[in-house]
């Protein structure tokens, strides 16, 4: 039996009353792919209506076109298969349906200020052209973890007198049983510069496995976990200024706000002496994003 002129799309089977539409014909009235109707039968999300056991051949019913044209439009939305597979098994619960739909806006409204702000970022860097623009392109935006610290806070007149403050942590260390870290934070805390005083308030910190209370002038403690701008960096501390001035700057273009104290992460740190010239250092600038 032919129905509608077309030759060959369709095939009798004398246990149904209705006609069968073949795979091929299915795949071009559907604009689904052959090989993709092959996978949807396979994950269960668009099954012929009957198979050959002779040939193996798939056959569709007409009514399944609306269930293909369905895929497709939810595919055009940005649903996954396993997404659609979801949205097709709430079958008549409206509700569930309406909640599913609100669920993918919500989604793409987050990737899209996501885009939004990845673009932003680019068009700065595009942009930039003053003399600290060879770190454009450098500066990431990344979480630290939270982490337990021994540390040691004193004041000292000068950057390069930071060395004093791991040696005195380490000094006082010996006299408690302290478990350091496989994981490498040093870090710096840089608290404040006095201009009266004419000295910088600093903290250093080394991670540790054990929480071990009291320990003199030592302080063991919990640092939560921080949002920062960073920006690695090789050299001594007479570096550190452009640095500093250049992830500042990258902060206010791309719509983040600093939120706590600036801290450096030694990659290859002052606490075992050495020249300057050697320090990798990560600068860290806690920030939130402005919305």
């Amino acid at each position: 039996m032919v129905r509608y002129g077309i030759e060959g799309f369709y095939t009798n089977f004398s246990e149904v009353s209705c006609a069968m539409l073949r795979i091929g014909a299915f795949s071009i009235l559907s604009s689904i792919s052959i090989h993709m109707l092959r996978h949807y039968d396979e994950i269960g999300l668009l099954t012929p209506d009957s198979t050959d056991p002779v040939t193996g051949y798939r056959y569709y019913r007409e009514e399944q076109l609306s269930a293909a044209n369905r895929i497709i439009a939810l595919k055009r939305m940005g649903f996954g298969l396993k997404e659609i597979g979801e949205f097709i098994l709430c079958g008549e619960d409206e509700e569930r349906l309406k909640q599913l739909l609100h669920d993918k806006a919500k989604n793409k409204v987050s990737e899209i200020r996501r885009l939004e702000n990845q673009l932003f970022e680019i068009c700065n860097t595009i942009c930039e052209t003053e003399p600290i623009s060879e770190f454009a392109g450098s500066i990431a935006v990344k979480d630290i973890p939270r982490r337990q610290v021994v540390s040691y806070r004193s004041r000292i007149q000068e950057y390069s007198q930071e060395g004093r403050l791991w040696t005195a942590l380490f000094e006082e260390g010996r006299n408690h049983k302290i478990s350091y870290s496989d994981l490498e934070y040093n870090v710096a805390v840089l608290y404040g510069i006095d201009p009266d005083r004419n000295d910088i308030d600093v903290e250093v910190q080394k991670t540790i496995d054990h929480y071990s209370g009291s320990g003199g002038r030592l302080e063991f403690k919990i640092v939560e976990p921080v949002t920062v701008a960073s920006l690695i960096c090789r050299g001594g501390y007479s570096l550190l200024k452009d640095v500093n001035e250049a992830v500042a700057k990258w902060i206010l273009q791309n719509r983040y706000e600093p939120c706590g104290n600036l801290f450096n992460i030694y990659h290859v740190s002052p606490e075992g002496g050495g020249s300057e010239d050697n320090f990798v250092t990560e600068v860290c600038f806690p920030v939130k994003k402005i919305e």
